[in-house]
């Protein structure tokens, strides 16, 4: 089944739960600036599968997205003046620029470093005719770079598309008016015939060259914050500095785009810290909060066991507060965390009828089959938690999804690993296997969890990495049984032990 198809079936699914969830949410309004439901911003469309700013990001985007999802363009401007969407300045990714020209790397200053490049400025919006879009991060699917999507103007988006939101950010405004090119006079002129939502910059000059040329039914502009550490290129002073001053930001925009560490900062184990008021305080000083970074494939905080949405929601309904709208690459799952997954109640009645069955416990979260992934797995709410059976030595069963310990805990590192036998029947390889040790010998082990990423460098919640304790098959049960939610077990034999 390919991508597409998958994906529209998810949104079947999404449209489907969540006019089935609906009179289940409480009536509380949301914790936004204006009490409505965060806005979805798909940025580039939806580039975390489509490459990004082609017609057929954005058009999926809509197709799988809330109905009133936004549109993000980032604007770049070409030799002739045209506004183009393009991630970057610098063509040299996401295009298939360097091979149509290969003598057209540059060199231009960018805010002061000088930087080589294929840059938009170089080109007219006739050159760009022949350069196609492909993905611009290497680690996503390269299926659709054959497929000849073109670069498409702000205009084109509009007049294709007729998207209900449109966000235009322009991440380099000082830039082009360095190369004699004038961004604002450029969305002056397409405000004309583009109904244009939203416009973000990380420069405070822009904001000042556009101030009350849009009249009073304009877009909102929205100041966008780049790392603390880094400076704003117009004022000198640093984003952190910026944003001790939230009164400042108010006298030129309505509200503020921020990286998701500004609101949820993690520590050097990528775990969460305590949240920032950052949210209530621009709240108070009548600014709304946006927040970028959001991707179903890169590193998120362990505290969400990979789950996008359970991200999502820490934003946007974790109680305290919420942010006004979240800028994602994959705007299915910010659509689904809005319109679905918000204002549950955590005992929400089951609209259709299937059974959440564990696999070794939680062993997302922890090593599987202890007795600390089976609490989780409870928790969390499964319906029917497993045991995989393996024998020790002196025929206790266990529970253990793999019969070679050296799979699942640090037997390799202790004096045990002598007892390392080769059995054909199980595997081409040798092992140490479960029928070679007693339970007690078992017990004195340290389990490890589960990485099968780990060639991608994804690890699963290291701080409990050796955390838990494997339990008898009779300890397994006597938990199931003291369970109130759970609605059976399911116990397997994977492989039975050789005779001797």
């Amino acid at each position: 089944m390919g991508a597409s198809t998958v994906l529209l079936c998810g949104v079947v699914l999404i449209h489907l739960f969540a006019s089935q969830t609906d009179a289940q949410r409480p009536r509380s309004p949301w914790k936004t600036l204006s009490g409505d439901a965060p806005r979805v911003i798909s940025r580039g469309g939806f580039s975390g599968l489509f490459p990004d700013s082609s017609l057929d990001a954005y058009n999926f985007a809509l197709q799988t997205s809330v109905a009133d999802a936004i549109l993000w363009c980032d604007v770049q401007l070409t030799k002739d003046g045209a506004g183009i969407c393009f991630p970057d300045l610098n063509m040299s990714n996401a295009s298939t620029i360097e091979v149509v020209y290969p003598k057209g790397q540059k060199t231009y200053p960018v805010n002061g470093v000088p930087t080589q490049g294929w840059f938009t400025v170089h080109f007219s919006l006739k050159d760009l005719n022949k350069v196609y879009l492909i993905r611009g991060i290497l680690s996503r699917s390269d299926r659709f770079d054959g497929n000849g999507y073109t670069i498409s103007t702000v205009q084109t988006v509009n007049t294709e598309l007729k998207p209900r939101g449109l966000w235009l950010n322009v991440q380099h405004d000082a830039f082009y008016a360095q190369n004699n090119l004038s961004m604002s006079n450029f969305l002056i002129s397409a405000s004309k015939n583009v109904s244009i939502d939203y416009i973000s910059s990380p420069e405070v000059n822009f904001f000042t060259k556009i101030a009350g040329r849009f009249g009073h039914n304009g877009p909102v502009f929205v100041f966008r914050f780049l790392e603390k550490e880094t400076f704003e290129p117009t004022t000198n002073r640093s984003y952190g500095s910026i944003l001790s001053n939230l009164t400042f930001v108010k006298t030129f925009a309505s509200g503020i785009l921020v990286p998701k560490s500004y609101v949820l900062p993690l520590d050097d184990k990528q775990y969460l810290l305590p949240s920032t008021s950052l949210v209530q305080d621009a709240h108070k000083a009548g600014l709304e909060v946006f927040v970028s970074g959001f991707a179903n494939d890169v590193d998120i905080a362990h505290d969400y066991s990979y789950d996008p949405v359970s991200e999502y929601l820490s934003f946007v309904d974790n109680g305290n507060f919420s942010v006004d709208g979240v800028l994602s690459d994959f705007p299915i799952s910010a659509s689904a965390s809005v319109e679905c997954f918000s204002h549950l109640r955590r005992n929400a009645t089951k609209q259709v009828d299937f059974l959440v069955i564990s696999k070794n416990g939680g062993s997302g979260d922890y090593p599987g089959c202890t007795d600390l992934a089976y609490d989780k797995a409870i928790r969390d709410g499964a319906d029917v938690i497993d045991c995989p059976v393996q024998m020790s030595r002196d025929g206790k069963p266990f529970c253990s999804h793999s019969i070679d310990l050296s799979n699942i805990t640090n037997i390799a590192q202790t004096s045990f690993a002598q007892r390392s036998t080769h059995v054909p029947e199980i595997s081409s390889n040798d092992g140490i296997y479960t029928f070679s040790l007693t339970w007690s010998e078992i017990q004195s082990l340290i389990p490890a969890i589960s990485n099968p990423y780990r060639v991608y460098n994804m690890f699963r919640n290291p701080n409990e990495k050796k955390s838990g304790k494997l339990i008898l098959l009779s300890e397994f049960l006597k938990l199931a049984k003291h369970s109130t939610s759970l609605s059976g077990v399911l116990i397997s034999v994977e492989v039975s032990s050789p005779t001797s």
